[in-house]
């Protein structure tokens, strides 16, 4: 790594950050870590061109500016950086349990939406969700350009559901895909029928996150291994890859691909 903010390892393992230029030179590199192990899962640029990088980690004292509080197990995190990679703010998002950021996206005012899942009861905050079900929920959270919660929003049902991606619409609203375990949750969308062990998941929500619409993504001949979301609000596509619980590709199995009509 060099001419970033953090030259140095860490600890187990680090996430990092590379900038190059168009013609593929490099610019700057720098480590995102603690002393205990990072994961970096998704990453955005504002209109500013500001870098936002989003994971999950196990240190403790990595965040710096907002929630800087580690509550044990595995926390996401958000870190953003200028354009020069100077760090600007970071912070945790999640609570006491095993937390995982796997998305973000930024609107044009540099508010900043994640997308993953969590073990944790009682931060989720807001006019959505804040009843934790059993095990793991998906997730959907808002943070303000300077970091802060605004809210957080459980989505899923009694089982486990894993939140893959999110993305941004233009009422401000956002829509987040992943994969569930869990029957009876869904409502208002195309398919509110649970029809496998391991169903894929899309839902709306507003620029408040309250859900206005969620739906199951899957049939009776994707019923294992569990389904890996991903969807383009621009397209209108989703397609879904068969996968591992980690969100790794299934050996021998096929992707599918569809295209879902605007709903209100």
């Amino acid at each position: 790594m060099a001419d970033g903010f953090d030259t140095s390892f860490n600890g187990q393992s680090d996430a990092f950050v590379v900038r190059l230029t168009s013609a593929g030179a490099h610019v700057w590199s720098t480590y995102l870590g603690g002393s205990g192990a990072e994961m970096g899962l998704g990453g955005a640029l504002d209109p500013s061109g500001n870098v936002l990088i989003t994971g999950d980690t196990t240190s403790a004292g990595l965040a710096a500016g907002n929630d800087t509080i580690f509550e044990g197990g595995s926390e996401g995190f958000v870190v953003k950086l200028t354009p020069a990679c100077a760090h600007m703010w970071s912070t945790y998002v999640g609570g006491a349990g095993a937390d995982r950021c796997r998305d973000i996206a930024v609107d044009g005012a540099g508010n900043v939406f994640l997308a993953g899942d969590t073990s944790s009861d009682g931060w989720a905050t807001g006019d959505g969700d804040t009843t934790l079900g059993d095990g793991t929920d998906a997730f959907a959270a808002r943070l303000t350009p300077e970091g802060s919660l605004v809210w957080a929003s459980y989505l899923g049902g009694t089982s486990e559901e894993n939140g893959y991606s999110v993305a941004l619409a233009p009422d401000g609203g956002l829509r987040v895909a992943g994969l569930t375990l869990s029957e009876g949750w869904t409502a208002g969308g195309w398919s509110t029928t649970y029809a496998g062990s391991a169903d894929g998941f899309a839902a709306r929500l507003s620029a408040d996150g309250v859900c206005a619409w969620s739906t199951y993504l899957g049939g009776t001949a994707l019923r294992s291994p569990p389904v890996s979301p991903w969807m383009s609000l621009e397209t209108g596509m989703w397609s879904a890859t068969p996968c591992r619980r980690d969100g790794s590709p299934a050996a021998g199995t096929r992707s599918w691909t569809g295209r879902a009509t605007p709903l209100p």
